[in-house]
């Protein structure tokens, strides 16, 4: 989701915040020498990034999710409980801009209990298990298009139109941001049913 935008973090940066987030890591402990750091400046959180950790050896290779300022480390743990945390602590910030990208945020670090609402922008951002006929790419690729702010005032909620794959299953629906961060969709379509994409819950 937000890969293109990740740059590395090293040296003496990357010690500074491996010694403030590895206290928040029960399981683990991430060396500075055998880990990657990456990091995203989030325009809603200022003065946050949203970071991803990865070991660089072991079987399965260690990764971690978190949002992190000097002195406030955030680990996601794929419930809303810690982003609406923070979006009382850091505070959040949505505007016209920052919407769109609090949302692909918001639902790319949520999951539920039997699968996640990934935002789908491109036929590429299908988690397909292999790579489909280019026909099929072409045909559901002309049903995708990206997040668009639909309706913003000068005060909240505002609407968003989005289409996300589901389970097996492309829809596009609306989106609806409260000023809190919270998110409620309606308006729901399925575009594509049984499609051959990834089973996402064994990955989490």
């Amino acid at each position: 989701m937000f890969q293109e935008a990740f740059y590395k973090v090293e040296g003496t940066e990357a010690g500074k915040v491996l010694a403030e987030v590895n206290p928040h890591f029960s399981d683990i402990s991430f060396d500075p020498g055998n880990t990657t750091l990456l990091a995203y400046d989030l325009p809603f959180y200022p003065q946050h990034r949203l970071m991803e950790i990865t070991q660089a050896s072991g079987t399965p290779r260690a990764r971690r999710h978190f949002v992190h300022a000097p002195g406030r480390t955030t680990v996601l743990n794929w419930t809303s409980e810690p982003i609406y945390r923070l979006n009382r602590e850091a505070p959040l910030v949505l505007t016209r801009e920052t919407a769109p990208v609090y949302t692909r945020f918001f639902l790319g670090y949520v999951r539920g209990r039997n699968n996640r609402f990934r935002i789908a922008e491109s036929v590429s951002d299908i988690p397909w298990r292999e790579d489909p006929p280019v026909a099929v790419r072409k045909a559901v690729g002309r049903m995708i298009q990206p997040v668009q702010l639909i309706s913003a005032g000068k005060s909240m909620p505002y609407d968003l139109f989005a289409c996300m794959v589901h389970g097996a299953s492309l829809y596009r629906a609306t989106i609806t941001l409260q000023t809190d961060g919270s998110v409620t969709f309606s308006d729901e379509e399925c575009l594509v049913d049984d499609m051959p994409v990834r089973d996402e819950v064994l990955a989490l």
